[in-house]
C-alpha cells in the first residue's frame, strides 16, 4: 500500500484513490472495442450480463506482507473476515499480492502464527494455495476480486515493476533479477488461474509506480523506455487480456511527470497523478481501462496543500488537476483512500480531509471505491476495525455516506465509559524494551502527547540518565520477566499513583529457556493486569503485544518424557501475543479501562539491533502506537494544529 512516502521534485508523493467515468473514447487514441466479459462505460462499471456494479470496496492487505496471508489469521477466522466484510456492506476487495505469493512454497503457518482452530483449511498450505482457498470464497460469498500485483518484493514497496539492481537483488524471491517479461507473465497466471471465478472482475497492474518512472517520453532527466508507464501498462493489459478477456484493467498514477506540459506545481502521492493521459493516453481499450488514482491525507504525508489557509477549500482544484479531469471521459475507480480519522498524527485535520474527499466525490456523482484497509495494522491508516477488531463506526458512516447505504451502522462492542481526562502521571512499564536505546519510546511519545495539550507527565522509581531523555521518570527494568515486575509492581505504584499504566512485558519469557506454551504465558500476563488493576482500579491501562523476536530453537514445554520438546521462539512469541489480543479483547467487551495495542503489528525482525530489541528508529513506531492507544480514549482526542 502506501505506507513509504518520498518527495519528488515538483511535488510530493505517496498513495490515494478516486471513483469516475469513462466514455467511449479517451482523451486522445485508444482503441474502442466491445467488451467480452466485464466491461468500463460511461463512468461505471458493468458485468458480462449488462448490469451496473457500484463498487464498495476495502483493501485486505497480507499476501503481499512477508506474511503471505490475509492479515490477522493469528486471531480471526479467515472465511468469518470475508463474511464480515460482506455483512458491513462492501461488495468488493482489493487483495495485494507480489511474485512470492506464487512461489513461495513455505507454509502460510510457518511464515506467521495461524490459529489452526480458526484457520484449520490453512495449514500447511502455500501462499499460493491458500490464496486459491480465499479467491474461491470470496468468490463463493459474492464479493467481486480486485487482484493488486502489490510490489516486486514482500519486504517493502519497490518503485518499479522489474527489479534490475543487484544491491536489491535479496529484495526478491530468488535472489536475481526481475524483468518486465517476469511481471507480464506472474499477471498472466493469475489472470489465468482464477477465470473460472465469476466474480473476479480485474487486475490492478502495478502498486503506486514512482520515483525515476515517468509517463512517456518528455522528460529529459527519465529518457530511458523501462522507466516509461505508459507503454509498460499497455505491455501487462495486453498480457492479461490475452490471458483472460474477461477482466478489467486497473491502471494507477505516477507521481509527476516533469515534461514541462502538465503542472508540475500540485502536490501529488504515489499513484495519483494521470495529467499526462490527457495528451499521451493509454493505448489499451476503452471498455476495458479503469484509472485508479490513491490520494491520502494528513495521516500519511503531509502535502503543502494541507496547511494552506484556504485549507480545505483548495483540496477539490488539485484533485480536478490529478485525475478528476477524467471523471467525464474514463471510469475512474478509487483504488486506496483513508487514515485514522482522528486517531493519527494528522488528528482532526485528517477527519476534515477524508470528510472532503467524500464531498469532492459525491459533487461528481462518482461512489467507486476501495477503502485502505479492514484490518488496524497498516501504521499510518489504521483500519475499519481497530485495534480491539471491533468496528469503527465513524469511518462506516462516512462509507455509507459515500455510497447512499442506509444499512445501521454497527456499534463499536465495548461501552465507552468514562474516557481519559488527563496525561498526568503516565508510567511506562516493562523490561529493558520500555528503557529503550536514548530513552526508547518515552521520548516520542512524550513529545507527540504535548501536542494534545493534556498535561503529560511520566512517573515511576527509575530515572533515566541519558540527558537526551525529556521525561526521564520510568518503570523499566533490564531482564524483568512477568513475574519479577508481579513481585515489585505494588510498591513501585502505590509511590508514585498513576493514572494511565502503558505495559509491555513478556519477551524474557518468551526469548529463552521456558516450560510454558504462549497461552500459560499470557495466564500469567492476564493475572498482572488483574493486580494491577486491583491497585489502580481508576486507572487506564494500554497493554502491549511484544515486539517480534528472530527465529531461535530454544528449550519448550516438556513432553512427558525424558527429553523436552523444542520451540522457536519466534513462534512462541505470536502464540503469546494473539493470547494478549484475546483476555484484553475480552476486559473491553466487559467495559474496562483496558485497550490492546499492538506494538508487534509494526515491527519487525529487520527493526530489532540484535534480534529482540528494538533499534532506535523502530522505537518511534513504538511511539506512535502508543501514542494513538491514547489518544483513542482521551476526552480529546484530537491534536492541535502543529
Amino acid at each position: 500500500m502506501l505506507s513509504v512516502l518520498a518527495a519528488c521534485s515538483g511535488g510530493v508523493s505517496g498513495g490515494a484513490s478516486t471513483s469516475g467515468s469513462n466514455n467511449g473514447g479517451n482523451a486522445g487514441s485508444s482503441p474502442a472495442t466491445t467488451a467480452t466479459g466485464y466491461s468500463a462505460r460511461s463512468g461505471k462499471i458493468y458485468d458480462a450480463r449488462g448490469q451496473e456494479i457500484r463498487i464498495r470496496g476495502i483493501n485486505h492487505f497480507g499476501f503481499n506482507a512477508t506474511i503471505l496471508q490475509p492479515q490477522f489469521l493469528w486471531a480471526m477466522g479467515w472465511k468469518e473476515q470475508i463474511a464480515q466484510v460482506k455483512s458491513l456492506g462492501f461488495n468488493a476487495i482489493r487483495v495485494p499480492f507480489v511474485p512470492d505469493t506464487l512461489y513461495n512454497t513455505t507454509p502460510v503457518d510457518v511464515l506467521s502464527y495461524v490459529d489452526p482452530n480458526l484457520n484449520p483449511e490453512l495449514i500447511g498450505k502455500t501462499p499460493l494455495q491458500a490464496l486459491d482457498l480465499w479467491m474461491a470464497e470470496a468468490d463463493r460469498q459474492g464479493m467481486y476480486i480486485l487482484l493488486d500485483f502489490h510490489s516486486v518484493s514482500m519486504q517493502r514497496q519497490y518503485p518499479t515493476w522489474f527489479l534490475s539492481d543487484p544491491a536489491d537483488f535479496n529484495l526478491i524471491y530468488n535472489k536475481q533479477a526481475y524483468t518486465k517479461e517476469h511481471w507480464t507473465r506472474d499477471l498472466a497466471f493469475v489472470a489465468r488461474r482464477y477465470t473460472s471465478l465469476t466474480h473476479f472482475f480485474g487486475i490492478d497492474i502495478y502498486n503506486e509506480p514512482n520515483g525515476i518512472v515517468r509517463w512517456s517520453t518528455g522528460d529529459a532527466n527519465t529518457s530511458n523506455p523501462i522507466y516509461f508507464w505508459k507503454a509498460a501498462a499497455e505491455l501487462a493489459s495486453a498480457a492479461i487480456l490475452a490471458a483472460n478477456p474477461n477482466l478489467l484493467i486497473f491502471v494507477q498514477g505516477i507521481n509527476g511527470n516533469f515534461d514541462g506540459v502538465e503542472s508540475s506545481s500540485v502536490p501529488m502521492n504515489w499513484g495519483e497523478d494521470f495529467q499526462p493521459e490527457a495528451y499521451q493516453p493509454l493505448n489499451i481499450p476503452n471498455d476495458k481501462l479503469v484509472l485508479t488514482p490513491h490520494t491520502y491525507g494528513p495521516d500519511v504525508f503531509m502535502k503543502s496543500s494541507f496547511s494552506a489557509s484556504d485549507f480545505p477549500a483548495n483540496l477539490a482544484a488539485n484533485w480536478d488537476i490529478l485525475f478528476g479531469q477524467f471523471f467525464q471521459t474514463h471510469t475512474v475507480v478509487v483504488g486506496e483512500w483513508g487514515g485514522k480519522y482522528g486517531q493519527g498524527t494528522g488528528g482532526h485535520q485528517d477527519v476534515i480531509w477524508q470528510n472532503a474527499f467524500v464531498d469532492y466525490l459525491l459533487s461528481k456523482d462518482v461512489r467507486h471505491s476501495f477503502y485502505w484497509a479492514y484490518t488496524p495494522n497498516s501504521g499510518d491508516t489504521g483500519g475499519i476495525l481497530d485495534d480491539s477488531l471491533n468496528v469503527r463506526p465513524d469511518k462506516m458512516a462516512l462509507l455509507q455516506k459515500l455510497w447512499g447505504a442506509s444499512t445501521p451502522v454497527p456499534a463499536p462492542n465495548s461501552a465507552p465509559g468514562v474516557q481519559l481526562q488527563s496525561c498526568a502521571g503516565i508510567m511506562p512499564l516493562g523490561d529493558s524494551i520500555t528503557l529503550g536505546v536514548n530513552g526508547g519510546y518515552r521520548n516520542n511519545l512524550y513529545t507527540g502527547l504535548q501536542q494534545n495539550s493534556c498535561g503529560v507527565d511520566n512517573v515511576g522509581t527509575q530515572s533515566d540518565p541519558n540527558t537526551r531523555v525529556a521525561d526521564k521518570d520510568h518503570e523499566g527494568h533490564p531482564g524483568f520477566t512477568i513475574g519479577d515486575i508481579a513481585g515489585s509492581v505494588n510498591a513501585w505504584m502505590a509511590s508514585t499513583q498513576p493514572n494511565v499504566i502503558l505495559l509491555m512485558i513478556g519477551t524474557n519469557d518468551t526469548a529463552w529457556w521456558t516450560n510454558e506454551d504462549g497461552n500459560e504465558i499470557a495466564v500469567r500476563h492476564n493475572a498482572l493486569i488483574d493486580q494491577l488493576r486491583t491497585a489502580r482500579p481508576d486507572a487506564w491501562f494500554l497493554v502491549a503485544s511484544i515486539p517480534p523476536q528472530s527465529s531461535v530453537l530454544i528449550h519448550g514445554k516438556a513432553d512427558g518424557t525424558t527429553t523436552a520438546t523444542t520451540v522457536d521462539r519466534a513462534v512462541l512469541t505470536q502464540q503469546f501475543n494473539a493470547a494478549i489480543r484475546s483476555n484484553v479483547n475480552a476486559r473491553v467487551a466487559a467495559g474496562q479501562h483496558v485497550r490492546f495495542v499492538d506494538v508487534n503489528s509494526v515491527l519487525t525482525t529487520a527493526d530489532l539491533y540484535d534480534g529482540i530489541h528494538p533499534t532506535e528508529t523502530a522505537h518511534a513506531k513504538v511511539a506512535q502506537i502508543f501514542l494513538d492507544g491514547i489518544r483513542a480514549v482521551l476526552a480529546s482526542t484530537s491534536a492541535p494544529p502543529a
